[in-house]
């Protein structure tokens, strides 16, 4: 049983700070109150609705695994083919999308270096 929430604290935020919070909280689907404890109990806490993009995101990111495997075999079997340098393109495209997502999920902006 968790203890009440008896205690209350008054702060202030600029306009700015205060769309953001409402914002994340409507995001995550839970209450300003709840995003905020959330983050004081847990500063590394990731909500569901970013947990849901993350989860497809590894999916994705698995998938094109198996495809870059599988033309892996086909260069060590000496098949490499044109279709491979285009499918390989493809993933190196699609990894990047995958990263950015993830950042975004996380809360952070595109990678510096691209």
């Amino acid at each position: 049983m968790s203890a009440p929430h008896d205690v209350r604290k008054n702060f202030r935020l600029t306009a700015g700070e205060a769309a953001k919070l409402s914002a994340f909280a409507a995001e995550a689907e839970v209450t300003e109150s709840e995003y905020v404890r959330a983050l004081i109990s847990d500063p590394g806490h990731v909500f569901t609705a970013e947990r849901d993009v993350l989860g497809r995101m590894l999916r994705e990111l698995k998938r094109q695994g198996v495809n870059l495997n599988q033309i892996a075999h086909a260069a060590n079997v000496g098949k490499f083919t044109r279709a491979d340098e285009g499918a390989l393109a493809d993933i190196a495209a699609a990894n990047a999308r995958i990263v950015d997502a993830v950042i975004g999920a996380l809360g952070g902006g595109r990678h510096a270096d691209r």
